[in-house]
């Protein structure tokens, strides 16, 4: 069977990665000890927040299908902000913003469950094999074969 890898346990890459487990073997690699990539949640008892995306928007009609998926389920709800500026532009944001719920997070937690997802290894080389790509971490170690 096809090997794939794909680095970062971002939202892209575990869409991408959910697509093509259906048809090959995913592994995926990320660097932090969590999924989220810039949709980050920090915690430090007995508070949380988020500190990376303060909310995303759906341009597109495919993303929009997404985002309606996961708002019916709980996991994405519609953000309802009062903006300001503070250099007088005054630009507003005309398409709705949305957020994770209960924090950014978690839509990625969601989407990782069921996928093969290595935390904690920061790719940092590919190295070309006679039979597919090797992974090398930060350490030198190497992960793979991959197609």
């Amino acid at each position: 069977m096809t090997r794939i890898a794909i680095i970062g346990a971002g939202l892209s890459g575990l869409v991408a990665a959910e697509s093509l487990s259906k048809r090959f073997d995913v592994q995926i690699f990320e660097k932090s000890r969590g999924a989220g990539g810039r949709m980050a949640t920090r915690r430090a008892e007995p508070y949380a927040f988020d500190h990376g995306a303060q909310y995303f928007t759906a341009k597109s009609e495919a993303f929009r299908d997404f985002v309606t998926e996961y708002k019916e389920a709980g996991l994405v709800e519609e953000w309802r902000c009062r903006t300001i500026s503070l250099n007088g532009s005054n630009r507003e944001i005309r398409r709705p913003m949305f957020v994770a719920s209960p924090s950014m997070n978690s839509l990625a937690k969601d989407l990782a469950r069921g996928l093969k997802v290595k935390y904690r290894i920061q790719i940092s080389a590919l190295k070309r094999d006679p039979v597919g790509w090797v992974l090398l971490d930060s350490t030198g170690a190497e992960h793979g074969v991959f197609d």
